[in-house]
């Protein structure tokens, strides 16, 4: 008999505080915002923590059911130990290189841990025999729960009985109740070895799911802002080099058109060669406005205009540059959409993407003009990642049934120089300036495509609502008086440009009077600004620039009528010199006959003009 009973009210008493403390760690895992779960040998759950209701379960629909309930069916392979250790048996296996299991065996520190598996909400169950299943993405750790066989015969132990608890994992010391110590060989670490029962896991399941969004959320804007930093990279350089080559084609396309001027008729032979000169010239002035284009070097002309008017004329335009194997179809909703554009580059934009539809249609097809309107907040789910301000956009869907494009085409569509298109068929350079275009009128651009189906590309521009004049069609040509002897100074770095322009304007039967220099423009403009009917200002000049110099010759006279020559970078002074005074804008190169219409309207409304 035991000298010191133990009394039944004191047995109560602990039994009492057990369950008190019981129920304060229960309440302690139920308000915890994980899954807490145990799981037997067989993988049944023997417990859950009420947090299981994020997936609308509660902890008794689950209990004695295997946990494969609530994991994707495609993850159970990758995660249950009845289909993963049988794969590494027979393996030596690092912590690193372990198999990750839901229902883990393993003890110590060597638990599973960052195990991602997908599970399945109650109510999106019924969609199994689908496939599409709305799933929670979910971490496990979990560790396996042992105990001793009351029949151990096999330990190999030496000292008074009592339970063995390991410290290392390489053959390392053991610790007995007794204070006695012995080494085990590594084989005697394994459970199996030293005869532990495996009676089941516990683990911990996490809701990643906004985790992971975040994740994805934040390698889609690091992936942008590198896109955003190479095309601006490229773009500075781009529209650094075609502006040196604007200046270059202005004096060939100059000196070409001077030739045609005064010895067409004298020798037929040269003439054809310098035409062929003169047309090629004018293809590489298209090739660079592109490269403009695709930099945002380029002025935006902001007027209202009817899109309609545009993609009517873009498909009359279209329909005498493709042959009859194809159709040209617009189908434009009711009303009549007015947007504040650009109608050149618009139309610029139809087309490149039209002439791709067309390369894709290799034995013809259909291509469709269609329009729509559309409310800030449908097209915020289109460019969710995008700033859309609200009110109404227009919609252009450009649509071909044409080959389509792979998702590998798709996310470089975009990228200038990227071309499917055989050597030579190609510059990669036409949507590139499309994106450009759209960007610089404040819209979106989206491409859907199936291979073997088609493609369509849809543009959306912002409307406006107001009232407000409408600019339908370029300015009307204009023609050069019989008798044009105004007085125009031209003030340029460029030598040669300074000379091809002046030989230009004398022929057009201008005064003229050069600069190279802009300090010693401005001291002739001083004396004889009364005589100067216009000045021809280059903008990216040394020492000086064309800011700067039109500043000073506005000190002279507030009204002074400057038209700024440019062969590059005039996006970011362009729409502050024009508010300035700046009667307007003519990118380099240009031709005799796009000079003489420009002077000639600038004149017509010019006060100073005589």
């Amino acid at each position: 008999m035991d000298k010191n009973p133990i009394s039944n009210d004191s047995l109560a008493q602990e039994l009492a505080k057990a369950y008190k403390v019981l129920r304060e760690y229960e309440s302690i895992l139920n308000i915890m915002p994980d899954i807490i779960y145990k799981i037997d040998p067989e993988g049944h759950f023997a417990y859950l923590s009420n947090s299981v209701s994020m997936l609308g379960f509660k902890p008794e629909e689950l209990l004695g059911k295997h946990f494969t309930v609530l994991v994707h069916p495609e993850d159970v392979e990758n995660i249950s130990r009845e289909y993963v250790l049988p794969k590494f048996r027979g393996k030596e296996t690092g912590e690193e290189n372990a198999p990750k299991l839901f229902n883990e065996l393993r003890t110590g520190r060597r638990i599973t841990k960052n195990l991602a598996v997908r599970l399945v909400p109650k109510h999106a169950r019924k969609d199994l025999a689908t496939g599409n299943l709305q799933t929670i993405e979910g971490e496990v750790i979990a560790s396996g729960i042992y105990g001793k066989l009351a029949d151990d015969r096999n330990e190999k132990f030496e000292g008074t009985s009592g339970r063995i608890a390991l410290k290392s994992e390489t053959g390392g010391i053991g610790e007995t109740s007794g204070g006695q110590t012995t080494h085990f060989d590594k084989k005697d670490m394994d459970s199996t070895q030293r005869g532990d029962r495996f009676e089941g896991s516990f683990g911990v399941i996490r809701d990643i799911t906004e985790h992971k969004l975040l994740a994805e959320k934040k390698r889609q804007l690091e992936q942008q802002l590198f896109h955003s930093n190479k095309m601006q990279t490229i773009g500075e350089l781009t529209g650094g080099i075609a502006h040196d080559f604007n200046n270059l084609l202005s004096i060939m396309l100059g000196q070409t058109e001077m030739i045609l001027t005064k010895f067409s008729s004298l020798n037929q032979s040269l003439t054809h060669s310098v035409s062929t000169i003169h047309k090629t010239i004018l293809q590489a002035a298209d090739l660079n406005s592109k490269l403009l284009t695709f930099a945002r070097k380029v002025k935006v002309v902001d007027l209202p205009v009817n899109l309609h008017e545009i993609i009517t004329d873009t498909i009359q335009l279209l329909f005498h540059s493709f042959d009859k194997s194809f159709n040209l179809h617009k189908e434009l909703t009711d009303s009549q959409p007015t947007i504040i554009g650009d109608v050149s580059l618009l139309k610029n934009a139809f087309i490149n993407i039209a002439f791709n539809a067309r390369d894709a249609m290799t034995g013809g097809g259909d291509l469709t003009f269609r329009t729509d309107i559309v409310d800030g907040k449908t097209l915020k789910k289109s460019f969710p990642d995008r700033i859309v301000p609200a009110g109404d956009y227009v919609a252009v869907a450009i649509q071909d049934t044409g080959t389509g494009m792979d998702q590998e085409v798709l996310v470089r569509i975009f990228e200038p120089f990227y071309t499917t298109k055989k050597l030579g068929k190609g510059t990669g350079l036409g949507l590139a300036c499309v994106d450009g275009i759209v960007e610089m009128h404040k819209g979106f651009i989206e491409v859907e495509s199936t291979k073997g189906v088609g493609s369509t590309f849809t543009i959306y521009l912002p409307l406006v609502k107001e009232a407000i004049p409408i600019q339908t069609s370029d300015d009307s040509e204009g023609q050069t008086p019989q008798w044009a002897r105004e007085h125009i100074m031209i003030i340029d770095d460029e030598e040669v440009v300074l000379e091809t322009q002046a030989l230009l304007l004398v022929e057009l039967g201008y005064r003229v009077s050069s600069f190279a220099d802009p300090s010693l423009a401005v001291e002739y403009y001083s004396r004889h600004h009364d005589d100067v009917d216009l000045v021809i200002l280059d903008l990216n000049m040394p020492v000086m620039n064309g800011s700067r110099c039109y500043q000073e010759l506005k000190k002279i006279r507030h009204d002074v009528p400057v038209l700024i020559s440019t062969g590059g970078n005039i996006e970011n002074e362009s729409e502050k010199l024009l508010k300035s005074g700046v009667v307007g804008i003519i990118q380099k190169p240009f031709p005799i006959k796009k000079l003489r219409q420009t002077i000639t309207k600038i004149l017509k409304k010019s006060p100073s003009s005589k």
